[in-house]
């Protein structure tokens, strides 16, 4: 299905929650990921590599699981200098990285600061909350080099997004982007809890755009941000019905606001300069 947004005002779209992962390779799914960018018109990607911590029935995670942080980290930071038009999230590996490490991850960062744009987190795949102890010194790395942090959240033992609350509240200096505002449920507990959290955020990955039409009612649009998994769904991730309803501005939002969810609020919140 061809991009329609241009015929909607739309001049560049900005997806914020992207994937580089290790099926059906590293290399193909680079590709594919640049391919279905410049196929449905994605100006910028913000994407992570996923070092995830425990076995997938669903994909592949060997190489994932065995790759050490640092590891992990080089290989996104190396492809984000390949492509000016993606931005690196570096994903936390916080159950497997011994504490003795955290000091050199905070280095790292320190280094290559002018190629990441913020942290991720995935606490299903690290079978580990946001509200866990082990968290904390990350969050400092994030505030001392004032990073968003990036959170996978669903209806989950580890990953509800009301752990995530938890911790904002407690850091309200720091901006965390809740990633499918709570996955797997009818996403009412996430604009209540985006509602009375000045530094939690949210992106579109697999949300229905009706929800945006209730953020809007909610004056929440400038929280809300459009991503989508891709590639996670395949080279055709964004021809997925879904989203091609953000494409097509089905919810008939003004210029500006649509604007604000495509790209601008993922400019202002991850410090874009794009």
């Amino acid at each position: 299905m061809k991009n329609k947004s241009a015929k909607k005002g739309l001049n560049k779209i900005i997806d914020a929650h992207c994937h580089l992962f290790y099926q059906p390779s590293l290399s193909k799914c680079k590709k594919i990921l640049l391919k279905s960018m410049k196929k449905y018109n994605i100006s910028y990607g913000i994407f992570s590599l996923d070092a995830t911590e425990v076995v997938l029935d669903d994909r592949d995670s060997s190489k994932a699981i065995n790759t050490n942080w640092k590891k992990a980290f080089n290989i996104a930071i190396n492809f984000k200098k390949h492509h000016k038009n993606l931005f690196a999230l570096l994903w936390m590996k916080p159950k497997t990285t011994c504490k003795e490490d955290i000091p050199k991850i905070d280095q790292y960062i320190k280094k290559h600061l002018k190629y990441i744009k913020g942290l991720k987190f995935h606490p299903f795949l690290s079978q580990t909350k946001m509200s866990d102890e082990i968290i904390k010194p990350y969050i400092q790395i994030a505030r001392k080099y004032k990073l968003p942090i990036l959170v996978h959240t669903a209806q989950d033992e580890y990953s509800d997004i009301s752990f995530l609350e938890k911790v904002a509240k407690k850091n309200k200096d720091v901006n965390f982007i809740a990633a499918h505002l709570n996955l797997l449920s009818d996403n009412q507990k996430a604009i209540e809890i985006l509602e009375r959290n000045s530094n939690i955020y949210g992106d579109t990955a697999w949300v229905d755009i009706k929800i945006i039409k209730q953020l809007k009612e909610k004056k929440l649009l400038h929280k809300i941000m459009f991503g989508s998994d891709n590639p996670v769904d395949g080279f055709d991730t964004l021809n997925n019905k879904m989203y091609q309803e953000y494409y097509k501005n089905s919810i008939n939002l003004s210029s500006k606001e649509y604007n604000n969810l495509m790209f601008d609020n993922a400019k202002r919140i991850y410090k874009l300069n794009v």
